[in-house]
């Protein structure tokens, strides 16, 4: 991409380079007070070091007392976790913060790299950091103590191999943001809109091969515990209310019974036509924007590969509001790239305003207008999603 600020020498590399260290020892800061003064939920942290204790029992990692299953993660997260899970909560969340903050910004270096952004090019380096910290999926994902963040520098570190055409190495960091997030194996999918079958064949391989030696580590009784257990994960039952960000929660809340909100039309016929008419447009919209793929510009690949994680995003059965975090390359891409018409990066600017705002669940059943507000950041990812098309049909699509 065409950098904002030109190589002035060595003094504005210098320069550079020492505002944006500033503007990281700021943001990080801003952070980490807005995390602890609101107070930090142990969430999946405490769930992962509970699991972490029971591998040194010998128990399995899907056990629960009361029968209620916290963890739906692969063994190797509870075998990472074993070093935190020694330690009191309040040490191991603050750990876990600043391992967080050097994975944010880790893919904020991978994204740069591959974009080809200089890394003293304070302009372009200075917004995707701003916009990665003030942003209300990563204040979520750090006040709730999710997993997001190492997935997030898996998923730049595929788009650095995507961009310098090395399939087998964009699959293998695909898996290991699924051996985190199991769900985010289906982004091998993009390996296939690629033409790259063997890359696809290959991630597949490597994520049973390293379940398997896993569960041999373990027990092989957890490889029909964790399908168990992901059925029985509390929570699914965010598929019926707010928490829920994807296609299938905004039809139940709206079109459905639920306990958050009165339903715009409570009407099964309803319901199972928005599910069908969503997930059959996604389909649709990534079929029309993928068609030309295996020949695409880098630039322009990496608007398809964000618009495979937005595409994922929407599809899952359930979609927490953290989730949304994977979504930052998608804006860095929009509002560093060449070539995106203005109109196009205001309706990014504005789905970026709209995933800052501190949406909650109002008080009571709201109904009608009301009870569309918390849907907000399915309408602000759907939007992007809109983008994403048409930035990918607009832009030249051969080398």
């Amino acid at each position: 991409m065409m950098t904002i600020e030109h190589d002035l020498g060595p003094l504005a590399s210098w320069r550079n380079s020492l505002l944006l260290a500033l503007l990281v020892w700021l943001l990080t800061w801003l952070l980490y007070t807005q995390t602890f003064q609101t107070g930090i939920r142990a969430g999946d942290l405490q769930s992962v070091f509970d699991a972490s204790r029971h591998l040194q029992v010998g128990r399995s990692v899907y056990a629960a007392p009361t029968g209620e299953v916290r963890f739906v993660y692969s063994p190797l997260v509870a075998f990472a976790m074993r070093p935190l899970a020694h330690l009191p909560v309040e040490e191991a969340v603050h750990i876990w913060f600043f391992f967080c903050v050097l994975s944010l910004l880790m893919s904020v270096f991978l994204f740069a790299k591959a974009a080809a952004i200089p890394l003293h090019d304070a302009a372009p380096l200075g917004i995707m950091l701003i916009i990665a910290f003030h942003y209300r999926p990563t204040t979520l994902d750090f006040n709730h103590g999710q997993f997001n963040m190492p997935v997030l520098a898996l998923l730049c570190a595929a788009y650095l191999a995507d961009n310098r055409n090395r399939p087998f190495s964009m699959a293998t960091f695909i898996v290991f943001a699924a051996l985190i997030k199991v769900w985010a194996l289906g982004l091998l999918i993009y390996l296939l809109v690629r033409r790259k079958p063997l890359a696809f064949l290959w991630g597949f391989a490597l994520f049973a091969g390293i379940v398997a030696l896993l569960y041999a580590k373990t027990t092989w009784e957890h490889a029909t515990e964790f399908p168990q257990a992901v059925l029985r994960f509390f929570s699914l039952d965010l598929a019926y209310g707010f928490g829920n960000q994807s296609i299938l929660g905004f039809a139940r809340v709206h079109f459905g019974p639920n306990p958050d909100a009165q339903p715009l039309l409570d009407d099964p016929v309803a319901l199972y036509t928005v599910v069908g008419a969503g997930f059959l447009t996604l389909m649709w919209g990534f079929w029309l924007a993928c068609r030309k793929a295996p020949t695409a510009r880098p630039d322009r690949v990496r608007l398809i590969f964000s618009l495979a994680v937005v595409t994922l995003l929407l599809a899952l059965p359930v979609c927490e509001r953290p989730y949304f975090v994977l979504l930052l390359p998608v804006f860095w891409t929009l509002l560093t790239s060449d070539g995106i018409p203005n109109a196009l990066r205001g309706a990014t600017v504005l789905a970026y305003a709209i995933f800052t705002l501190p949406f909650s669940k109002p008080a009571g059943m709201p109904d009608g207008l009301a009870s569309l507000i918390p849907s907000a950041f399915f309408a602000a990812a759907f939007l992007l999603w809109i983008v994403l098309i048409a930035a990918i049909r607009r832009r030249p699509t051969r080398v």
